[in-house]
C-alpha cells in the first residue's frame, strides 16, 4: 500500500512542470521581436484578445500599439510543450521594475501571460501549470 502511495505520487508530480525543467531552443537573434511577431495576424490576434480582456497596466496595454515597452527575441520551448512561442517585454526605462512574458500556444489560438509589478507576479489569462512554468522560466530570461 505505501509503495502504491509513493508510486502515485511520483506519477502526480510528473504531470506538473516547474521552472527549472523548461527548456528553450537557443536564442536566434535574427528571430522576430514582439512588435514584429505583431505584424502576422495569427499571433497579433491571441494577444489583442488577451490584452484587450484582461486588467493589465497601461504600458502593458501599450504593446499592441506598439508604444513605450521593449522587448526581446522570441524564445522557443524545447520542453515541455515544444514549439511554444514567449515574447518578453518590459516597460521602456523601468524593465527591473515592470515585466511581461507572454506565451503564444503552437496553434496560435491563445496567449496568456506572466506579468511582474514591482515584487508582485501574476498569471493573466489563466495558464494551466505547463504554461506557467513555461512563463515563469521564460520570465528569468
Amino acid at each position: 500500500m505505501r509503495l502504491a502511495l509513493i508510486a502515485a505520487a511520483v506519477l502526480m508530480t510528473g504531470f506538473h512542470a516547474q521552472a527549472e525543467d523548461v527548456k528553450f531552443a537557443p536564442t536566434d537573434a535574427k528571430k522576430p521581436y514582439l512588435m514584429d511577431a505583431l505584424k502576422d495576424k495569427s499571433i497579433r490576434a491571441p494577444v489583442v484578445a488577451l490584452i484587450t480582456r484582461e486588467e493589465l497596466p497601461h504600458w502593458a496595454k501599450g504593446i499592441i500599439k506598439n508604444r513605450n515597452y521593449t522587448a526581446q527575441p522570441v524564445l522557443t520551448t524545447i520542453s515541455p510543450l515544444p514549439g511554444t512561442d514567449v515574447y518578453n517585454a518590459c516597460e521602456a526605462h523601468n524593465c527591473s521594475d515592470n515585466r511581461i512574458s507572454i506565451l503564444i500556444t503552437p496553434h496560435k489560438h491563445h496567449a496568456y501571460a506572466l506579468l511582474k509589478e514591482g515584487k508582485t507576479l501574476r498569471f493573466v489569462g489563466g495558464p494551466k501549470a505547463q504554461q506557467q512554468a513555461i512563463l515563469s522560466a521564460a520570465m528569468g530570461k
